[in-house]
């Protein structure tokens, strides 16, 4: 299994902008060249068969003699680099003629238009343009109009994290520039005793997961049949009060001396408390997945680019890293990560009930129109891994089937309405 990671690069604000303004360049040169010989290029077959004719129409050897000047526009560049332009330029020429014929046969909006000009980033190959002798890494740069190897700093975090896990880095990293500072991702093998899920296997267990306010996450164990066989609260206090006592005194202490509330010593600190929030929530999540054997962890799809209620204001809700860790963990153990539509999760009871009311003084607690008294993200956990298993049973029936099977059981027909309570009676109906 291959995933990647990124290593954060210390003082290097600087140190690749002529690196990538080249190569930017190259690639915008041999995309001229490439659109000029397309109709030549594209009836050979093979992506390495074409790299090499694109080389000999610019590349000088003692052999062959080029077409364009190439060599005498980018002196010295280095070999990978231009196989790599190379590739570049030859995907985004391809991918243009494409779009031309697609317009051509339908003529839907405006033309496309070619852009020679490419925002793209190298990547650094192993062994000659980057290698790492006694955890220490190099990389070759243009400088002082001249390729140089240059040392480069990494995190001792990153470092010790990439030893420890991944030994030696065998892959070619990739250059990625993130506001005004650069990292590295390397692809890393990892191999796992748990099983690769297969996508057509059956899915027996799954684990609904309500990321709240209160609760960092609440998770519940769902079966396909609709019986819930375990439950986990995630959270992190310690982190939570730390952060919480820091916002309080950038509210009331900062704030009231007539101070500027962009204190950046502060609100580092409250970064990384959140952040360390959702590491120990993605990790809880994910242990508790693979405790369980379960196949596939269940989110809401939550969308949070209109207005947000105070309560998330007032806690930094950070849902999206959550989600995008745990999923990251989940695949070294081959559990998917998948969501479901987040409306009505929480406003249904999961036993059938109708709406709940919430609480006015706990707003984690729910009354039933039974007048039982519930966790509401306990219930809503339940009501979402309903919803997957929902879901793939739909999609399994034709309509004739549907039919007769939402006669027996009418809340099904509208999924958004469906609840924990709506699986067990279409389980009890297939069985």
């Amino acid at each position: 299994m291959k995933l990647s990671y990124a290593m954060h690069l210390k003082g290097v604000s600087r140190c690749f902008d002529d690196t990538i303004r080249i190569y930017r360049d190259a690639v915008g040169y041999l995309c001229t060249v490439v659109l000029n010989h397309w109709d030549e290029i594209s009836g050979i077959s093979g992506s390495k068969e074409q790299q090499r004719f694109v080389e000999k129409l610019v590349h000088q050897t003692s052999k062959n003699k080029p077409a364009y000047g190439f060599d005498l526009r980018f002196p010295k560049f280095p070999s990978y680099f231009r196989r790599s332009a190379i590739t570049a330029a030859t995907g985004a020429v391809s991918s243009y003629r494409a779009n031309l014929e697609n317009w051509k046969n339908s003529p839907k909006g405006r033309k496309p238009r070619f852009r020679v000009r490419r925002n793209v980033m190298p990547a650094f190959y192993n062994g000659n343009m980057f290698r790492r002798e006694n955890g220490t890494f190099f990389l070759k740069v243009f400088k002082n109009n001249d390729w140089v190897w240059e040392q480069i700093r990494v995190r001792k975090s990153d470092a010790d994290y990439l030893q420890k896990n991944f030994g030696d880095v065998q892959s070619s990293p990739a250059l990625e520039k993130i506001n005004h500072g650069y990292r590295l991702r390397v692809s890393v093998e990892v191999h796992s005793d748990a099983p690769r899920f297969v996508k057509d296997e059956k899915v027996q267990t799954v684990i609904g997961v309500d990321l709240g306010v209160i609760n960092d996450a609440v998770c519940s164990r769902i079966r396909y049949d609709g019986t819930v066989t375990g439950q986990k609260f995630i959270s992190s206090p310690v982190e939570k009060d730390r952060k919480n006592h820091i916002l309080t005194y950038i509210n009331r202490v900062v704030c009231s001396r007539n101070r500027s509330r962009k204190n950046p010593r502060l609100w580092r600190f409250v970064r990384n408390y959140n952040h360390a929030i959702a590491i120990n929530t993605a990790r809880g999540i994910v242990d508790f997945a693979a405790e369980s054997g379960a196949q596939v962890i269940v989110f809401e799809h939550l969308d949070l680019k209109g207005k947000k209620t105070r309560m998330q204001k007032i806690s930094l809700w950070n849902k999206k890293e959550i989600q995008q860790r745990t999923a990251a963990l989940a695949a070294r153990y081959g559990i998917r990560v998948s969501y479901i539509c987040a409306k009505n999760t929480s406003r249904l009871a999961f036993d059938g009930s109708g709406e709940v009311v919430r609480d006015g003084r706990n707003h984690s607690l729910c009354t039933f129109s039974t007048g039982k008294q519930y966790n509401c993200d306990l219930s809503a956990s339940k009501n979402i891994g309903a919803r997957y298993f929902l879901r793939n049973i739909r999609k399994s029936m034709d309509e004739s089937a549907w039919l007769q099977l939402t006669a027996k059981v009418p809340e099904a027909c509208k999924r958004t309405s469906c609840t924990l309570s709506t699986l067990i009676k279409i389980s009890a109906v297939c069985a």
